[in-house]
């Protein structure tokens, strides 16, 4: 969610005196985190967040099985980012 967020605030032009409040991350993790959204195109981004969202979801609502849900998230966000390491 961070890195997506990251993404749009940064293709946003948001001062970066801004971005750790507005994403709630403390000051020094804003560099970090900047790093790591360029890695990835905003598009992936949104797909991973949508998944992760809808899987919350479906564990919340009793759609999904808990177990081995955390294993099938990893390989499937493995495979919406491209295999490049979060």
């Amino acid at each position: 969610r961070i890195l997506y967020h990251m993404s749009c605030l940064q293709e946003e032009r948001t001062p970066q005196a801004q971005l750790g409040g507005l994403l709630g991350i403390p000051p020094f993790a804003v560099g970090r985190t900047q790093a790591q959204a360029r890695r990835y195109p905003k598009e992936r981004l949104k797909a991973a967040y949508d998944y992760l969202f809808d899987l919350e979801y479906r564990l919340k609502s009793g759609q999904a099985p808990q177990e081995g849900s955390a294993e099938t998230a990893l390989f499937m966000l493995d495979g919406i980012l491209g295999g490049q390491s979060a």
